[in-house]
């Protein structure tokens, strides 16, 4: 710890030039170290929080990737050049590529933060095949759940995993790409902290009484970067020093700088991290970062971070420079044709699996100045419409069925979830609009309608309000709720209301579903048009929603009063087919109300004022502009208490 023995060194003379600012006065952010964090600390947590408010960070998952054996021989000569990619919530790591072997040894290291709400996500572990001319070719894949890792903090778990090829209508569970070995530790917060604190008392200790006095304090602090007036030392002193008896030890170390006024005063981001596998961060992170790196023996050989997704970072550097040129930036809540979204079944960040020639369509006519004034204009709305209409009826043709195998394959979707049998469709739209087996979607809490749940297999935004939907995602300028509902007095009825947004990609199951329970009350099919539902159009000054073709439902609920229901289709999709029964009906929630034809679409939910709580990481991903991947029946929000 460089930082560690040079603040040691410097001690004596740091706080001889803080005396000489002032005796007495506090260093209200003159200190280059304390006025950084003073800013850091006031902005995130007040300094009036109690002990363990602020950032929940649960400690830190290290996964070790060992190697892998039996895997698929892809080359010429029986060999493959295989590296491995680690996915965890919007975080992707790369390994080195080993060549020419179908068992290699990567022997590297994956450190990642975990936090509260990230207890449930999944590893998702993935293989590629080098190859520079063709681009990298996956081999297999596999999913890890952290649970076990969880429940027994500290101790290393050596297993090893199937790897399957990416599920689809030639996948079964008999079917391997390999096994992958890893080793995975899980390094609960308060475990690190006081290993770290610990270490600091061994080299600052100066009388060997394993605890630290109010001078060996200000020695610690300056050996991390933060070098405090004395007084600002006297008051972590005391704030530390639970049994006032004088001394810090250990446990009271730790305690001291989990509390938020503590953490305002002190800046402990400064360490060294370049071999650490990770850039500073906050606090608490660097901390325990650090506590992992005291001994040398344990820095490994780390893998290559900086990656959002898989997609990405199984890409060469060509790929990547050339998804740039072509697509835009690849970040999140960027509209570009990079469309990333949160996979709430595993955690991790996923690019949306568009075809390259879609995606350079999608931007030319949508976010080009040329391209976009003319979807103003009636000759684009003329041609989309036409499109449509001639799509709809090529996918009801028989011999449209011949392109189900692929588009299964190019998607990976679940076969085995159908309802029907493969050659039960008689073209490409039944097989669209297929139906699923009933328990291929469960809904949450199925007796309990004050929960609600995701109407569609679909890219979700929740907004607690109208205004923040249209602040953030919702860009076209006609865009009010009585242009959109086409109903001025139910417009009404929902001003200042809140807002979610269920949008289908064609890959996903294509009928939509009741997310609450009640009965039917109002039906209304509004004539329109077919501009996309892709971000991209959303996202731009482009009035989709209100030009769209759509159907406005009223349904009357318990617990809700009203909510309105709306169906939305877009470019490809000819048709809304409502199935849901009409007014007068009773629905629960989980109930098939429609389907779409062929390509994507919307629904949208909205709700009365003050009615309902969107779950946290829905809301959370929508302020940031990040859509997540959800499924029908998952829980979405509650009733308001």
């Amino acid at each position: 710890l460089r930082a560690v023995t040079m603040g040691a060194r410097l001690s004596k003379k740091k706080r001889d030039n803080n005396r000489s600012r002032g005796e007495g006065e506090k260093r209200k952010g003159k200190g280059k170290g304390a006025g950084k964090a003073k800013g850091k600390g006031a902005a995130s947590t007040p300094a009036s929080a109690s002990p363990g408010e602020g950032k929940k960070t649960m400690g830190i998952l290290c996964v070790h990737i060992n190697g892998a054996k039996e895997l698929p021989k892809v080359d010429s000569v029986g060999q493959a050049d295989p590296f491995c990619l680690i996915s965890f919530s919007d975080r992707t790591y790369r390994t080195k590529t080993v060549s020419r072997s179908t068992e290699p040894t990567w022997d590297q290291e994956v450190r990642v933060v975990l936090g509260e709400g990230e207890r449930e996500f999944k590893l998702v572990c993935s293989v590629y095949d080098k190859d520079v001319i063709s681009g990298n070719d996956f081999m297999g894949s596999c999913q890890v759940d952290i649970a076990p890792f969880l429940a027994k903090p500290g101790e290393t778990h050596n297993i090893e995993v199937t790897l399957r090829p990416r599920p689809g209508a030639e996948s079964t569970e008999e079917d391997t790409a390999g096994l992958l070995s890893l080793s995975v530790t899980f390094h609960e917060r308060n475990a690190l902290e006081k290993r770290f604190w610990k270490h600091m008392i061994s080299i600052f200790d100066a009388d060997g009484n394993e605890v630290i006095s109010p001078i060996e304090l200000t020695a610690v602090l300056e050996g991390i970067g933060s070098a405090l007036c004395d007084e600002d030392v006297k008051k972590l002193f005391e704030l530390g020093d639970l049994n006032k008896d004088g001394q810090l030890d250990c446990d009271e170390l730790v305690t001291l700088f989990q509390r938020a006024d503590a953490q305002s005063l002190v800046d402990i981001t400064r360490f060294p991290q370049k071999s650490m596998g990770k850039p500073v961060g906050d606090e608490a992170e660097a901390l325990m970062w650090a506590a992992l790196n005291l001994d040398p023996a344990t820095t490994n050989s780390f893998v290559i971070r900086g990656f959002l997704t898989e997609a990405q970072a199984s890409r060469g550097w060509v790929g990547r420079a050339m998804g740039w040129v072509n697509f835009g930036k690849y970040q999140i809540g960027e509209a570009t044709g990079n469309i990333l979204v949160h996979d709430r079944s595993t955690g991790v960040l996923i690019e949306e699996k568009i075809p390259p020639y879609i995606k350079l369509s999608l931007r030319a006519l949508y976010q080009n100045q040329f391209g976009s004034s003319a979807t103003k204009g009636g000759t684009v709305t003329k041609m989309l419409n036409h499109m449509t209409i001639s799509q709809g009826k090529k996918y009801n043709d028989p011999k449209s069925k011949e392109e189900i195998p692929g588009f299964i394959n190019y998607h990976g979707l679940l076969v085995e979830e159908m309802l029907e049998p493969m050659d039960s469709f008689q073209n490409f739209n039944e097989f669209f609009y297929r139906k699923l087996k009933p328990d291929a979607r469960p809904i949450a809490e199925p007796d309990d309608d004050s929960i609600v749940v995701a109407a569609a297999d679909s890219r979700l935004n929740a907004f607690p309000t109208i205004s923040q939907a249209t602040e953030i995602w919702i860009k076209g300028s006609n865009f009010t709720l009585a242009n959109f509902l086409n109903d001025e007095a139910l417009a009404g009825e929902f001003d200042g209301g809140a807002l979610v947004i269920f949008r289908l990609a064609p890959q996903d199951y294509h009928r939509f579903h009741s997310p609450v329970s009640g009965t039917l009350t109002y039906q209304k099919m509004i004539d329109g048009d077919y501009f996309t539902v892709n971000p991209m159009a959303i996202r731009e000054n482009i009035n989709v929603y209100t030009r769209n073709k759509r159907c406005v439902n009223v349904i009357e609920t318990e617990h809700f009063g009203n909510v309105v229901f709306v169906a939305i289709g877009a470019t490809m999709v000819g048709s809304i087919i409502m199935t849901g029964g009409s007014p007068g009906h009773g629905v629960k929630k989980g109930d098939e109300l429609g389907y779409f034809a062929f390509g994507g679409s919307t629904t949208i939910a909205i709700f009365k004022k003050d009615t309902i709580t969107f779950d946290d990481d829905l809301v959370k991903n929508s302020a940031k502009g990040l859509e997540t991947l959800s499924r029908v029946g998952m829980r979405i929000g509650v009733k308001n208490a």
